[in-house]
């Protein structure tokens, strides 16, 4: 559960994609529906980063909105080139990508290049602070009693 959450680091194999946004042209959108078609082929952890040092573990609530010269990713501004790192099966999330109309073709379309590296192991590293509940307390007779 801990990895699901993006509170702990996970390893495993998996798949970098490297995208190159030569033009500031790709939408925030195509990013989202990326890791939309990840989570489709099975991904289990995802984390986004930029040039530099950003970076972002993509969970359950994650949002991507377009940020001027970036994108704006959970409130971290990233630049590109972007590098995903997902765990996941490599093929599985390899054709997630390269499917007509996918991140690598949207990417081509607004001028960039994205490209798919298999591994048999990557790290995600990038983790959430984990925040305690606000309001929910567990049911009577729950099994956590």
């Amino acid at each position: 559960l801990a990895v699901l959450a993006g509170t702990s680091a996970a390893t495993g194999p998996g798949i970098v994609v490297t995208v190159n946004d030569y033009s500031g042209s790709l939408p925030a959108r195509a990013l989202f529906s990326a890791i939309q078609e990840l989570r489709s082929a099975g991904a289990e952890a995802v984390e986004i980063a930029g040039d530099g040092d950003q970076q972002v573990r993509v969970v359950a609530s994650t949002y991507v909105v377009d940020d001027g010269s970036g994108v704006e990713i959970d409130g971290v501004h990233l630049d590109p080139p972007y590098r995903l790192t997902v765990i996941g099966e490599p093929q599985a999330l390899t054709e997630a990508m390269n499917f007509p109309q996918g991140l690598v073709d949207t990417v081509a379309d607004s001028g960039g290049r994205a490209t798919v590296d298999q591994h048999d192991e990557v790290v995600v590293d990038a983790v959430r602070e984990s925040n305690p509940a606000e309001y929910a307390v567990p049911a009577e007779g729950d099994a956590a009693d």
